[in-house]
C-alpha cells in the first residue's frame, strides 16, 4: 500500500508542466533576464489563472506552481497589458546579452502560436514596467508583492 501511495503521489507531482511551452492556453509569460545572462525570473498566468514562476539559471530551473489563481476579472485585465505590451516596438538591441541592464520577454502563448515582444532597459516603457510589477506581484517568489519587484526601482 505505501509503494502504491508513494507511486501516486509521484505521478501527480509530475503533472505539473516543466515549461512555458507546457501550460495551458493561452497563457501570459514574462521573462527577465539579468544583465550577464546567465539568470532568468520566469513570471506565468497560465488559461485556468493559475500563476506559475521559476528562476532558471544556465538553463536549469523548473516552473512551481504558486499558490495564487487571479480571477476572471485579474485575467482580463492582465491580457489587456499584454495586448498594449505587445504592440511596442520590439528593441532591435535587445537580443545581445547585456552586462549592465535587464532584458524583458513577454510572451503571449495560444493555440495558433507565439507572439512577444523584447524590450530591454534603460528602456522599458513605463506600461510594460507596470506589467512586469504586476506579474511579480502575482506570480513572483513568496513575498515577492512585499519586497517590490527587481529592476522596479523599490
Amino acid at each position: 500500500m505505501r509503494c502504491v501511495c508513494l507511486s501516486l503521489l509521484l505521478l501527480l507531482a509530475g503533472c505539473d508542466p516543466g515549461s512555458v511551452e507546457e501550460l495551458s492556453r493561452p497563457a501570459l509569460v514574462l521573462v527577465v533576464t539579468q544583465g550577464g545572462g546567465f539568470c532568468s525570473d520566469v513570471r506565468a498566468v497560465d488559461a485556468d489563472g493559475q500563476a506559475w514562476g521559476a528562476r532558471a539559471c544556465e538553463g536549469r530551473g523548473a516552473l512551481e506552481r504558486r499558490e495564487r489563481t487571479v480571477s476572471a476579472a485579474e485575467r482580463a485585465e492582465l491580457d489587456v497589458a499584454f495586448d498594449a505590451v505587445l504592440a511596442l516596438p520590439e528593441d532591435a538591441d535587445c537580443m545581445a546579452t547585456s552586462p549592465s541592464g535587464a532584458r524583458y520577454r513577454f510572451a503571449r502563448y495560444t493555440a495558433e502560436g507565439v507572439v512577444d515582444v523584447r524590450l530591454c532597459e534603460p528602456g522599458v516603457p513605463a506600461e510594460a514596467r507596470s506589467l512586469a510589477v504586476s506579474l511579480e506581484a502575482i506570480a513572483g517568489p513568496p513575498g515577492a508583492a512585499d519586497a517590490g519587484a527587481p529592476d522596479a526601482g523599490g
